[in-house]
């Protein structure tokens, strides 16, 4: 089965600010696409690094550190070591969703599969 492979991203919150607004930050991982549309997910990578700082003068403070392009990165060299693979019969791939349009969306019975 031929997949077509590639590095996605994704939006998450990684904190909150002092002020008490939410952090958003950008996370890697690689994504495998059969022709019938199933993808499959391998590997996360976050974007950004955070943290809380204690300060004699300023008190406790978070912070959050961009660190995209060394997640892309990884995700890119996961990419390069996993494009031969079969998600199927590897291990460390995970059903992601089925693209919509595809035959696999149009041949989705999620209820009948989880029970509701």
């Amino acid at each position: 089965m031929g997949y077509t492979y590639r590095v996605e991203s994704e939006l998450y919150v990684a904190g909150r600010t002092e002020e008490g607004h939410d952090y958003t930050a950008e996370a890697y991982y690689v994504v495998a696409e059969a022709p019938d549309g199933k993808s499959y997910s391998k590997g996360y990578f976050p974007g950004c690094e955070s943290g809380v700082v204690d300060d004699e003068d300023f008190g406790s403070f978070t912070y959050f550190k961009d660190i995209r392009e060394e997640a892309k990165a990884e995700a890119e060299a996961l990419l390069a070591k996993s494009s031969e693979e079969n998600p199927t019969e590897a291990g460390g791939w995970i059903f992601l969703r089925n693209a919509y349009g595809s035959e696999a969306y149009a041949n989705d019975d999620f209820y009948a599969e989880y029970g509701y």
